[in-house]
C-alpha cells in the first residue's frame, strides 16, 4: 500500500535535488543546519519522543497530581510555576511547549480520562492546554522585552565606546 513520505524524508529528497541540479552548492544547502535555534527545537522534539516512549511524561504527570492535584486550578498553577522555572534557561516557547509541557499535559489529561478522541477533551485537557498557552505567551513576552532592553543598552554602550557620542537613531527607539 502506498503512503506519502514523512516530512523528514521529503526534506532530505528536496535537499538532494537542489544540490544535484546545482541550484545550491553543498555548503549553501547544508548551512541551515548550523543554526543553533533550529537544533534546539529539533532536540526538544527528540526529548518529547523520549518522554513519551520511556513514560517519563506519565511519571512527571503523577508527581504533578500528587503535588498540585487537589483542583484543576492548582494543576494549571503548577504548570505555570514549571514554565517560570524553565523559561530563563530555555528561551524558545516552541521548545518548551512541544518538548516538555505537551507530554506532561497529555499524560495529565489521559490520567483524568480526558481525551480529544472521545469527546471528553473539555474535562481537563482543553483547560490545561489553554492555560499553558496563556502562561507561555506571557513569559515569552516578558523575556523578549527584557532581551530587547538589554540589547538596546548594549548597543548604546558599544556605540559610545567606538564613536565617542551616543547615536541619535538608537536613542530615538529607547524603551521606557
Amino acid at each position: 500500500m502506498l503512503r506519502p513520505l514523512h516530512v523528514g524524508a521529503w526534506a532530505f529528497v528536496c535537499l538532494m535535488i537542489t544540490v544535484m541540479t546545482k541550484t545550491l552548492t553543498v555548503k549553501d544547502a547544508l548551512s541551515g543546519f548550523t543554526n543553533d535555534v533550529i537544533w534546539l527545537i529539533v532536540v526538544s522534539f527528540f526529548f518529547n519522543r523520549g518522554f513519551v516512549k520511556t513514560g517519563l511524561g506519565d511519571r512527571l504527570a503523577m508527581y504533578f497530581f500528587k503535588w498540585f492535584g487537589k483542583s484543576t486550578l492548582r494543576l494549571a498553577y503548577g504548570l505555570a510555576i514549571g514554565e517560570s522555572i524553565i523559561s530563563p534557561a530555555m528561551p524558545s516557547a516552541t521548545v518548551r511547549a512541544g518538548g516538555i509541557f505537551l507530554p506532561i499535559i497529555n499524560s495529565l489529561a489521559i490520567a483524568s480520562r480526558s481525551s480529544p478522541h472521545d469527546g471528553s477533551a473539555r474535562k481537563l485537557g482543553a483547560y490545561l492546554i489553554q492555560s499553558q498557552l496563556k502562561v507561555r505567551s506571557l513569559f515569552q513576552f516578558e523575556f523578549n522585552n527584557i532581551r530587547i532592553r538589554m540589547t538596546n543598552c548594549l548597543l548604546k554602550k558599544v556605540h559610545i565606546f567606538y564613536i565617542g557620542r551616543p547615536n541619535s537613531y538608537i536613542i530615538k527607539f529607547k524603551l521606557k
